[in-house]
């Protein structure tokens, strides 16, 4: 198979993959986001979504499933153009609650992906584009992140994008960070709470991004190093299985583990975990001032960030005794606190010791081995699901139904977090 190149906008990057990875070439000064597909400067992105809003109404609630930052991006500000609402509810969510959420969401809502998932509504962005321009609107409409249910029952978060509360979210972090990178690699899913972050952020202060999104390990780590990037956000999950990559990695979402984190350090990087919620925001940061006075630590509250570490009563702890973390951010609001995680406080240092509520979380994602079983039996065949130590135990009466074919199905249906899921089949006698 030969190479296959990729054109670009006027002055924008260029782009080819060949047989086995892609390949990136420097990006011209004027180009902010650079995928496999091209180059775009934010002007480029804004007159995309001026002609993509001529095909959302302004009563339209808009969802937006994509895993590409620019689909992503020019969905959410062809939305925003015309006042229609816009739901960032995730690519990675499963058939089954996309259908639920064009329900809730009502007659006539527009889900945005990357190509057919079988939901009614579904469109890809290229059908949205009419080619003429709309008119500005009179009256902003916010932009609601769908929560995945780690801070308990899923729920929608509002956010106005910019506003001052988001701004200040992005300073706080900036101002803790040890240097402006030049140009940026996001690795985290665009609809996801930390991808938004990541991208507000970039365009806010102006720095290009690159997007690694949906590559495997090695496809990140080559078009990263090829790409000029000095920089790069990600999950723990996804820096678990990526090769070092050198510059500023910022790890976002969940808490990165002292090995994953120590084991970039040794390969050159500057390493900094900012953990945090969809609902909450960023709520810390540890670089590597805080990293040497505990490698387990998540480092100190961010500007604007009150953490309390309380018992069963809610009564404050003693320094460094294990308790539930509470917190109260910019994001939440005035009076508002969250509280999900165990962990100890000392001498400002926070260190977490896991969930309150012993649910697992994958790539900030929930997984309910409750919602699992209950998905499981239903399935054609399944006499019987109990959890165990190991993951699920299925009894079956048909021959034909094999981990495999089950844990597709719930890739499928529950989404990619439940993928991991440990499965065990047997036959019933």
């Amino acid at each position: 198979m030969g190479a296959c190149r990729f054109d670009t906008h006027r002055g924008g990057a260029c782009a080819e993959r060949t047989a086995d990875r892609p390949r990136l070439a420097a990006a011209a000064p004027m180009t902010w986001l650079v995928d496999a597909r091209g180059g775009w400067s934010r002007r480029d992105l804004l007159r995309e979504a001026r002609r993509a809003a001529s095909g959302i109404d302004r009563t339209t609630t808009v969802l937006v499933a994509t895993t590409s930052l620019h689909d992503t991006i020019v969905t959410t500000c062809a939305a925003l153009h015309v006042g229609a609402p816009v739901w960032l509810v995730g690519a990675r969510r499963g058939r089954l609650d996309l259908v639920d959420l064009m329900a809730e969401a009502g007659p006539g809502a527009l889900l945005v992906t990357d190509g057919d998932l079988g939901v009614a509504g579904e469109r890809r962005l290229a059908d949205l584009v009419t080619g003429r321009r709309t008119p500005l609107p009179r009256v902003p409409a916010p932009v609601t992140l769908h929560t995945s249910g780690t801070t308990g029952r899923p729920r929608a978060v509002r956010r106005s994008l910019p506003s001052p509360a988001v701004v200040a979210q992005v300073g706080s972090v900036l101002r803790r960070i040890p240097l402006r990178p030049r140009r940026i690699g996001v690795a985290v899913p665009p609809t996801q709470s930390h991808g938004v972050a990541a991208w507000t952020g970039a365009w806010l202060t102006g720095v290009p991004v690159i997007d690694l999104h949906r590559l495997t390990p090695p496809e990140t780590a080559a078009l990263y190093a090829e790409s000029g990037a000095d920089a790069v956000t990600a999950v723990p999950d996804q820096l678990e299985s990526w090769c070092a990559p050198t510059g500023l990695v910022i790890s976002g979402s969940d808490r990165l583990a002292p090995a994953i984190a120590a084991r970039l350090t040794d390969g050159g990087a500057q390493v900094v975990d900012v953990y945090g919620t969809t609902e909450a925001g960023p709520i810390t940061l540890a670089g590597p001032a805080e990293r040497a006075l505990d490698p387990a630590t998540v480092g100190r509250p961010l500007a604007g960030v009150r953490i309390r570490v309380v018992d069963g009563a809610g009564r404050e702890v003693e320094p460094g005794a294990l308790g539930r973390v509470e917190v109260c951010t910019p994001l939440l609001g005035r009076g508002r606190t969250l509280a999900t995680d165990l962990g100890r406080m000392r001498d400002g240092l926070l260190r977490l010791e896991g969930r309150a509520d012993e649910l697992t979380s994958t790539r900030g994602e929930l997984v309910s081995y409750e919602r699992a079983e209950q998905y499981l039996r239903t399935r054609h065949g399944v006499t019987g699901v109990r959890t165990t130590a190991a993951g699920l135990h299925i009894t079956a009466d048909d021959t034909g139904l094999t981990a495999d074919v089950l844990r597709r199905a719930m890739l499928r249906d529950l989404g990619p977090a439940y993928a991991r899921v440990e499965l065990c089949v047997t036959r019933r006698p």
